[in-house]
């Protein structure tokens, strides 16, 4: 049975020694303190329990003196609502530092196979389009995305949309196309796979 609880991922409102297992999917990323999320999950987790999450980071690919990195880099942050974003070892180094025995941490984009190399990278939805019939695509082009911001101020004014639909576009846009330019520039990823382990007492 699946029980919804609504909580504070910083001080989760579970026992100690809890879970048998415990995943996050993009969304430990957005803690202002890694080690304070990961202390948390180490704690309701029953020793011997794993933990299994994807984080977004930096790659070794980033340089913090390139002016585009940055701009890659902020857009992300402002558009997906992050705190400052960290490189992929300083995300191991924080699981670590937590008190958990690192299992495995690898960036999954760069898994090869079959269905991978025969697919489109993770990225490709966000990429700019000139089909409409590829949306999400289509409004990442450089028109529809100077138009779009426009028509939903349109919607405003004549109230088929709630106020702000615009600005939440607008961040929502920036978001899409830092995320895009990092995967195409190897500068992020958003799937750093981390599995740790609580060990027995």
């Amino acid at each position: 049975m699946v029980r919804l609880v609504q909580g504070d991922f910083m001080k989760l409102p579970f026992p100690d020694n809890h879970f048998d297992a415990v995943f996050a999917i993009e969304s430990t990323c957005h803690a202002p303190v890694r080690t304070g999320v990961y202390k948390e999950i180490l704690r309701v987790l029953k020793p011997g329990g794993t933990f299994a999450c994807y984080e977004w980071c930096l790659t070794d690919k980033y340089d913090k003196e390139n002016a585009i990195h940055r701009k890659v880099k902020k857009d992300i942050e402002v558009g997906d609502g992050l705190p400052d974003m960290c490189h992929t070892s300083v995300c191991t180094k924080a699981l670590e530092d937590s008190g958990f025995t690192i299992v495995e941490a690898r960036d999954v984009a760069l898994d090869t196979g079959v269905q991978i190399d025969q697919g489109e990278p993770w990225y490709m939805p966000l990429m700019p389009s000139w089909s409409p019939l590829a949306w999400p695509r289509f409004q990442f082009n450089p028109v529809m995305y100077r138009l779009m911001p426009l028509i939903l101020a349109f919607f405003e004014m004549i109230r088929l949309v709630p106020k702000g639909t615009k600005d939440t576009q607008i961040m929502l846009q920036a978001g899409g196309i830092g995320c895009a330019q990092g995967g195409h520039l190897g500068v992020f990823t958003p799937m750093w796979l981390m599995v740790g382990r609580k060990e027995a007492n």
